[in-house]
Formats: C-alpha cells, sequence, structure tokens
C-alpha cells in the first residue's frame, strides 16, 4: 500500500505543480491584457485620425484573439 500511496502523492503534487503554472499563465496573459487597454485608451484619447484608430482596434482585436 505504500508504494500506492506514493505514486498518488507523486501525481497530485504534479497537479498541484500544473495548476499553479496555468494560474499564473492566466495571470500573466490577464496583465497583459490590462496593459494593452491602458495603452488603447491612452492613444484613442490623443489621436483623432480615424484611420489609425481603425488600425489601432484591429491589431487589439487581433491581441485579444490569441491571448
Amino acid at each position: 500500500m505504500e508504494a500506492s500511496t506514493t505514486v498518488e502523492d507523486t501525481e497530485l503534487a504534479g497537479v498541484s505543480t500544473l495548476l499553479q503554472l496555468l494560474e499564473t499563465n492566466l495571470l500573466q496573459r490577464e496583465a497583459t491584457m490590462h496593459q494593452l487597454n491602458v495603452e488603447v485608451t491612452c492613444l484613442t484619447q490623443t489621436c483623432v485620425d480615424p484611420g489609425v484608430l481603425e488600425e489601432i482596434q484591429v491589431r487589439v482585436i487581433a491581441a485579444t484573439a490569441e491571448a
């Protein structure tokens, strides 16, 4: 029985580590998206050229789709 418990403990530790990595990855993506939103807000507040605004929107949509 002892070996079985050790294997289960090892598997649970691996799953726990994987979940922590996934959480870290999600938090990093969330931070990146927040920073992107801040930058876009700043750009759209200072930019009056509709062509530039459209390009920004296209890039934001593309970046969001990749995330």
